[in-house]
This record gives C-alpha cells, sequence and structure tokens, in this order.
C-alpha cells in the first residue's frame, strides 16, 4: 500500500476501518475473509447434510470472528476517543487533511 500513485488515497476496506493505519486495515480485512470462508464452508457442508463438518467450520468461524473483534477493538477505540480537531498551535504542511 505504499506504492501508491501521489493524490490517490489509501484503500479503505470497510467504512469501519476508516481512519485506521493500512496495515490494521489489511489484517482486519484478512481476517474478515477468513471468517466468510469458513461461514461459507459450514453452509455448504449443512447443504451435504454433513452436520459434523458443518458444526467444525461454525465453531472456527465463531472463534475468527471473536478474534477480529478482540484485535480491533484497541485500535477502534483508540480513534473514536482522539480528537477530531487538532491543536492550534498544530501546523499542517500542504496537502495533508486533518
Amino acid at each position: 500500500m505504499g506504492n501508491l500513485p501521489e493524490g490517490m488515497p489509501a484503500r479503505t476496506f470497510s467504512p469501519m476501518l476508516a481512519g485506521l493505519p493500512p496495515a490494521v486495515q489489511e489484517t482486519a480485512e484478512t481476517m474478515r475473509r477468513q471468517a466468510i470462508w469458513m461461514r461459507q464452508s459450514e453452509r455448504m457442508a449443512f447443504q451435504r447434510d454433513d452436520v459434523k463438518t458443518a458444526q467444525m467450520f461454525g465453531d472456527h468461524a465463531e472463534d475468527a470472528e471473536l478474534k477480529l473483534r478482540e484485535y480491533l477493538l484497541p485500535f477502534v477505540a483508540a480513534r473514536d476517543a482522539a480528537p477530531m480537531t487538532l491543536p492550534a498551535n498544530v501546523v499542517l504542511f500542504p496537502g495533508v487533511r486533518s
């Protein structure tokens, strides 16, 4: 993500992740994709009437979703607690948005 053309904003995966560092966004998106894959596998196992496998994938998906929430909680809490305006003594350089 560090090689974006000048003026191009960094990719935001989800509105909930906006304002978080790019590395945190990427990690959260990877964790979310894993949880989605497990939920899809759970659904396919249920369609095959393979209850044991579906239960296994469901348990893993639940664990992955919990880990994602635990991972994001401190970052989102810090972002939400941070002041939205900069103090008067902060100098903004051209091209920097507050």
